[in-house]
């Protein structure tokens, strides 16, 4: 929704206008005169809509209608009159072109000269007090309050004193009461100041332990970073794991590898003398055993490298 003001030439974006075929293209070359544009008021006297027409014209015109600039999603810049926005309230511009476009519209605002100044620009609102709580603004009996209102900020440097605030009647009960008068106010400020102190206190006796001269966050951010370092450079990595000696000569590596030709790589020679188990990529033979009839190992040739 635009907010706009009334009786004031204005422009306002309309768009994206797309095609009526597949509903998504960007239409960007539109012939605006061939457009219908309904300008509805609806004002809020509780009168009836008002309809309005107009045709844009594509330059010089009252209502210029044209891409804008770099625009390649079918957005369009429209020239409003004045006269076409003379009233205040809400209305809706309405565009139709059975073969152009989607059918489109936008809702607007018409607010007065006034209001739109205050928001949108410089001019601040000016207010006129003319009560205080349904009291007028007088020097009366029965208008003490507002008349102190306007003694204190209806000169250029204000100060409160008594003498601008009639202490009279029931001001007096007021300002001596028990419970919100000024000696129960009293008593409150004196408990919020030891409650203060007490904390304050508190505070001090842990500061005070504190070094007088601190590390600076760099020293703390380069002590971590040294921990760190030396936790990592501690720990082993996969391949000094991999190539520890478990047994033997062999390293964990190399027996990774044996076993897993005996459980997995190709075997030949069963029910011989010879028995050979050869690696995953049959590349090699990684054991090589000499057995008897019954199957006992007599030797055993294992290759892990």
């Amino acid at each position: 929704m635009y907010e706009l003001k009334t009786n004031t030439a204005a422009r306002i974006a309309v768009g994206p206008l797309v095609d009526p075929t597949d509903g998504k293209t960007a239409e960007t070359a539109l012939t605006v005169t061939d457009l219908s544009v309904q300008l509805y008021q609806i004002k809020n006297d509780g009168s009836a809509v008002v309809r309005t027409q107009f045709a844009p014209t594509a330059s010089g015109g009252n209502n210029d209608m044209a891409l804008v600039t770099s625009s390649t999603d079918g957005m369009y810049d429209l020239e409003l009159t004045a006269a076409q926005l003379n009233f205040l309230g809400n209305g809706r511009i309405c565009f139709y072109d059975v073969d152009g476009f989607l059918v489109h519209w936008i809702d607007i605002q018409v607010v007065s000269a006034a209001f739109f100044d205050w928001k949108y620009g410089t001019t601040a609102p000016e207010i006129d007090l003319k009560k205080i709580l349904g009291t007028s603004l007088t020097e009366t009996s029965a208008g003490y309050l507002a008349a102190a209102f306007k003694k204190l900020f209806d000169i250029e440097t204000p100060v409160l004193t008594a003498a601008s605030v009639n202490q009279t009647g029931d001001a007096y009960a007021i300002v001596n009461n028990a419970t919100y008068g000024l000696s129960a106010l009293k008593t409150l400020l004196e408990a919020i100041a030891g409650y203060i102190d007490e904390e304050v206190a508190a505070i001090k006796a842990k500061t005070d332990n504190l070094p007088a001269d601190p590390a600076d966050q760099s020293a703390v951010e380069a002590a971590i970073t040294a921990a760190i370092a030396a936790i990592e450079a501690a720990i082993p990595t996969a391949d000094a794991i991999h190539d520890e000696v478990v047994e033997g000569s062999l390293t964990f590596r190399q027996i990774i590898r044996i076993l897993l030709a005996f459980a997995a790589g190709k075997s030949t020679g069963g029910g011989t003398a010879t028995i050979t188990f050869r690696d995953v990529a049959d590349a090699k033979a990684r054991i090589t055993a000499t057995a008897d009839g019954d199957g006992n190992r007599s030797a055993i040739t294992l290759d892990g490298a």
